[in-house]
């Protein structure tokens, strides 16, 4: 049976992202059908030379975030790699970039510049903070994330331990997965209005938006409350063959169940 095309086939997308935030974001649209052309500067996405690597040479971090995508390199210091940059652009559906606010203006290759020349694009911006306010030029890392929006100390508070590093880059993966969704949506704005539009999303705001924790923050804290939903609090347990497991669920309710499973029910 041959495989059904994605629902954004026909879509071209033209990605001026690197590193992991802007690149996962691309990568959802290439898996669900979208023609990406990644533009990358002469001497490559830095991520191309992420450890650890495998066959040829090939960083196995870049590969995940860019399979599938057709690479094109452009020095977009010099006039003639802007001006066909500027092209692809406007010949793309969608465009797709994070570097720090004002970069892609500088370049020619801002939205305003390029909504008025195709008033159907969709353009997505991906940063830190947002493109406006009083941290929208700061440089933004998913560890500088993690720990401002309060991830560190929520991993160690519940065990009574130091705020400790992430070892995932949560805050990348969550804003490209916002930006995806956002820019999926816009597509239907074009379809139904012919109008495109700019997207601000921002790292800073999507953490903030996908921890269950902002809402409870906000209002005060938990106030000697033991909260319903403590994933940092689900116990892990060793096993006889040494495997771990995670017993999510409240203890006192749970409990019960592991009883019945280790055939020990004289432990209730």
């Amino acid at each position: 049976m041959d495989e059904l095309p994605g629902p954004l086939a026909g879509v071209r997308v033209i990605d001026f992202t690197r590193v992991i935030a802007g690149p996962s974001c691309t990568q959802t649209l290439v898996n669900l059908g979208a023609e990406v052309i990644k533009i990358e500067p002469p001497e490559g996405d830095v991520m191309r030379k992420a450890r650890p690597v495998r066959g040829n040479g090939v960083s196995l971090i870049w590969a995940q975030v860019n399979t599938g995508k057709t690479c094109v390199c452009l020095d977009l210091d010099k006039p003639e790699g802007r001006a066909v940059a500027r092209d692809l652009a406007l010949a793309g559906d969608v465009v797709v970039e994070n570097f720090r606010p004002g970069v892609m203006a500088r370049l020619g290759l801002g939205p305003q510049e390029l909504l008025e020349a195709k008033p159907a694009l969709i353009y997505c911006s991906i940063s830190g903070y947002g493109q406006h306010g009083d941290a929208a030029r700061r440089r933004a890392y998913a560890p500088i994330i993690h720990a401002e929006m309060g991830l560190l100390d929520l991993g160690g508070e519940p065990r009574g331990l130091e705020p400790h590093p992430e070892p995932v880059s949560h805050a990348d993966f969550a804003v490209g997965s916002q930006a995806a969704t956002a820019i999926c949506a816009a597509l239907v704005g074009v379809a139904r209005t012919g109008r495109g539009t700019h997207l601000d999303v921002s790292m800073a705001e999507t953490m903030l938006a996908m921890m269950e924790w902002t809402a409870i923050e906000a209002n005060g804290g938990m106030r000697g409350e033991i909260p319903t939903f403590w994933p940092a609090k689900a116990i892990i347990v060793r096993t006889a063959d040494g495997a771990y497991a995670q017993l999510p669920g409240n203890p006192a309710t749970t409990f019960p169940a592991l009883t019945r499973c280790m055939g020990r029910p004289e432990l209730l």
